[in-house]
C-alpha cells in the first residue's frame, strides 16, 4: 500500500507540473486560430518555443508511472489518489500561473482532499 501511494504521489506531481507547463505554453501563445492547412505548420512551430513541449514530456512519464500503479493497485483505490492532481494545481497556481484560486474553489479543493484521505484510509491495495 505505502508503495502504490508514494508512486501515485510522484505521478500526481509531475502530471501537474505538466499540467503547469501546458497552461504557461497555452499562455504564452494566446488563443489559436487556423483557418487555412499552412496554420497548423506555423501552429506547430510556435508551439515548439514554448512549454509545451515539456508538458508532454512530464504527461508521457506520469502515463508510465500510471500504468505501473495500475499494475499493482485497483483502480477503485488508484483513481482517487490521482485526484489529488486537482489539490496540487490549486496549490501552485498561484506561484506558478499568477492565478487567484476563490475561497470556492479551495473549498471544493479542501473536499477533494478528504475524499482522498478517506479512501486511502480503507485498507490495502
Amino acid at each position: 500500500m505505502v508503495k502504490v501511494v508514494l508512486f501515485m504521489l510522484l505521478g500526481v506531481t509531475i502530471g501537474t507540473l505538466g499540467d503547469i507547463f501546458l497552461a504557461q505554453g497555452m499562455k504564452s501563445l494566446g488563443p489559436i486560430a487556423v483557418k487555412k492547412p499552412i496554420d497548423v505548420w506555423h501552429l506547430a512551430v510556435r508551439v515548439a518555443k514554448t512549454r509545451i513541449p515539456l508538458a508532454i514530456l512530464f504527461m508521457l512519464a506520469c502515463f508510465i508511472v500510471w500504468l505501473t500503479v495500475l499494475s499493482w493497485a485497483d483502480l477503485s483505490l488508484a483513481l482517487p489518489i490521482a485526484a489529488l492532481s486537482y489539490v496540487l494545481n490549486a496549490v501552485l497556481a498561484k506561484p506558478m500561473l499568477g492565478e487567484t484560486v476563490s475561497l470556492r474553489r479551495w473549498v471544493g479543493t479542501i473536499i477533494i482532499f478528504a475524499g482522498v484521505v478517506t479512501v486511502i484510509m480503507t485498507g490495502k491495495a
